[in-house]
């Protein structure tokens, strides 16, 4: 039994090392290179979205701004005049309002810590990712080597014995004439 064993392990693990032959860093680094550089894009894109959400509650809070030192100039005009009942309206209206710019702000800080969040994540994403792309350069930089290695090695043809025997009159005939 544990013949068979050790032969079941020996056949897992030759098939293992074919299988990551198979798998080439360079293919697979770039495979993964694409794939952050999409999710880099994405992020990117988010960032883009939450500022343009900011410009937009900062617009409605500037508008809340607005609207309460228009409703302050009325209750003004109201006190004036002795009109509480107008007056009440106006103090509901005002609280309205400022409950709303104060539920704008909450917005408007939630989304800046948001944006943050965001912007860390994305410096530390372009970091992995310009490592990823240094290793994979390397990669590429080996591969040719290797390759050029190869073709060297393999374009060397063999040196048959007829070249032999003209080297070596040659070099008989150059050392004679010296």
């Amino acid at each position: 039994m544990t013949l068979l064993t050790r032969l079941g392990r020996l056949l897992r693990a030759d098939l293992n090392a074919v299988l990551d032959d198979l798998e080439e860093p360079a293919t697979l680094l770039r495979q993964a290179t694409r794939e952050m550089q999409s999710a880099l894009d994405a992020e990117h894109s988010e960032a883009a979205r939450l500022g343009d959400e900011a410009q937009r509650l900062a617009q409605a809070a500037q508008e809340c701004a607005t609207r309460l030192a228009a409703l302050d100039e009325e209750l003004t005009l109201c006190f004036a005049a002795d009109a509480d009942a107008l007056a009440r309206d106006l103090v509901r209206r005002k609280l309205e309002t400022a409950r709303h710019a104060g539920q704008l702000e909450e917005r408007r800080q939630a989304l800046a810590e948001a944006r943050q969040r965001l912007a860390a994540r994305i410096a530390e994403h372009a970091q992995r990712l310009q490592a990823l792309r240094n290793e994979a350069s390397l990669h590429e930089t080996l591969e040719v080597a290797r390759d050029d290695h190869a073709r060297s090695v393999t374009a060397t043809a063999p040196i048959s014995a007829a070249e032999i025997e003209v080297a070596l009159l040659r070099e008989r005939q150059r050392r004679a004439q010296s």
